[in-house]
């Protein structure tokens, strides 16, 4: 029988305290009935998907979509992250706890118990996101131990000294149509582990993950005032891999990061120059690319029909009759966080068409948001794998929380902080005035107006007041307005 220590005990039930959520959604009001029609229907479908149809359980926890029983750690980091900490706190929460499992050697770390550890660190940046948005310091001092734990296991067991990077497949590509040869070896098997060499990957997307879980774990333990020492280790190996994943993967003639390195068999520590679309958002969103390159990445990213495809081109046995489940396909998490990275770059002609054609994709499939979409059609399609065509999943929980997450993060600019709200709002001319209204935060219920166009503030009120910054502290509480003017004023705030 596992023992399991009483603080190590204590640590868990923490996590499984659980009180009945009354989370209400906010409501979404463009002025523009055309804007209302297309954008308002898909952010109500996506409000839907989260909040009604996939949270699921007792105690309450989002689930990975319709065609799935349980909550994955990506998903259930991702849709905490996107907007569900936000939306419902407490479901988040107990989502996040849901994926805390004790390790006999570790004690208390992430994982999901199906062999698929490579990514699970995204819940460590979700959990510091969730401390953001709630204030929970308690959750923030168990998430603490928890992100300490999960690093020791994946450094000791999945870390390769000789790149100083981080072994394993892909972000979420858990199936083999998301690897060119030698690694899909047709085996009968679409499980990426089932194939020789797949756990010798070195990969774009996760080691910006782990590059991101060492600097949260950081800010967690700074919050919580730990040994400086402590502090001073993880922000040296969060810099020992930028500077690895800048070395071995940044491919000047192509203004991008490659998508792997292959860590085993003949070809071992050369590049594959394919685009991947998760891995380049997550450069850009932690910082891992410096704004010259992230500014070269979004002047020269490829794009499909439908929007930006999870990774291209296609590789050899696949092509835009049959493309790969995991290859140059749309699946929305990714265009989601590809748009949110546009948006902190202020490539705003990009958030904005991948925000348009994500809003078409999803009204294409009206009440029932899917997992995967046709690059080129935009009809839904898993794609092909195993030599055989695969099904789109049903009502997919992280396509709708990606689509929150443009809406609030994009759209209304939020970014969250440890005391309060700072305010970078966009809105394009086409898509007219917009409102939010009964949006919980903390101990407030916001109500949010904008107007005007483009990206700068002319105009910041709150409660009919002018403010200097466009920034609400975390203490307030009640009903409060926030009125914000986008556009050129001599008022203009920085």
């Amino acid at each position: 029988m596992l023992k399991i220590s009483m603080s190590k005990l204590a640590l868990l039930l923490v996590f499984c305290v659980a009180s009945a959520s009354a989370a209400t959604a906010p409501v979404i009001h463009f002025t523009f009935p055309k804007s209302q029609r297309t954008f308002g229907a898909a952010y109500n479908d996506s409000i839907t998907n989260l909040m009604v149809i996939n949270t699921v359980g007792t105690p309450a926890y989002f689930r990975a979509g319709g065609d799935y029983n349980d909550s994955w750690t990506r998903d259930g980091s991702l849709n905490p992250w996107n907007a569900g900490s936000l939306l419902d706190p407490v479901t988040a929460k107990n989502t996040l706890s849901h994926l805390i499992k004790n390790d006999p050697v570790y004690g208390p770390i992430i994982d999901q118990g199906n062999r698929q550890w490579w990514d699970m660190v995204i819940w460590i940046p979700a959990a510091w996101n969730h401390f953001q948005v709630t204030g929970d310091t308690q959750f923030l001092a168990t998430a603490y131990a928890v992100a300490v734990n999960t690093l020791k296991k994946m450094q000791n067991e999945h870390y390769n000294p000789a790149f100083g990077l981080f072994k394993g497949p892909s972000f979420f590509n858990d199936g083999i149509a998301g690897y060119p040869a030698p690694y899909n070896s047709n085996n009968g098997s679409s499980f990426v582990l089932d194939h020789p060499g797949t756990d010798q990957l070195l990969c774009l997307s996760v080691n910006c993950l782990y590059y991101a879980a060492y600097k949260t774990t950081a800010l967690m333990g700074a919050q919580l005032g730990k040994p400086r020492a402590d502090l001073a280790d993880l922000n040296t190996k969060a810099a020992q891999l930028k500077k690895q994943i800048n070395r071995r993967f940044w491919i000047e003639n192509s203004h991008r990061y490659g998508y792997f390195i292959h860590g085993t068999g003949a070809a071992a520590g050369s590049l594959e120059n394919y685009q991947e679309g998760s891995g380049l958002a997550f450069a850009i969103l932690f910082g891992v690319a410096d704004e010259a390159k992230a500014t070269a990445i979004l002047n020269h990213i490829h794009f499909e029909p439908k929007g930006l495809p999870s990774i291209w081109p296609h590789f050899p046995m696949f092509s835009d009759s049959q493309p790969g489940r995991h290859n140059c396909v749309i699946w929305p998490q990714v265009n989601g966080l590809f748009a949110k990275a546009a948006a902190q770059e202020k490539g705003y002609p990009i958030f904005s068409a991948e925000f348009e054609r994500v809003t078409a994709l999803f009204n294409g499939t009206p009440g029932n948001i899917r997992e995967i979409y046709n690059a080129i059609s935009g009809a839904p399609d898993g794609g092909w794998q195993n030599g055989g065509h695969w099904g789109a999943a049903q009502n997919q929980t992280w396509s709708a929380t990606a689509y929150l997450s443009m809406v609030y993060n994009g759209i209304f600019g939020i970014n969250f902080s440890t005391d309060g709200i700072i305010f970078s709002p966009y809105l394009k001319s086409q898509w007219g005035p917009v409102s939010l209204t009964n949006l919980q935060y903390r101990n407030m219920d916001l109500n949010l107006n904008l107007s005007g166009n483009g990206d700068r503030i002319s105009s910041f009120k709150l409660d009919q007041s002018a403010q200097k910054k466009p920034f609400i502290p975390a203490n307030l509480t009640g009903l409060h307005t926030l009125d914000i003017v986008l556009g050129d004023g001599s008022n203009a705030l920085d």
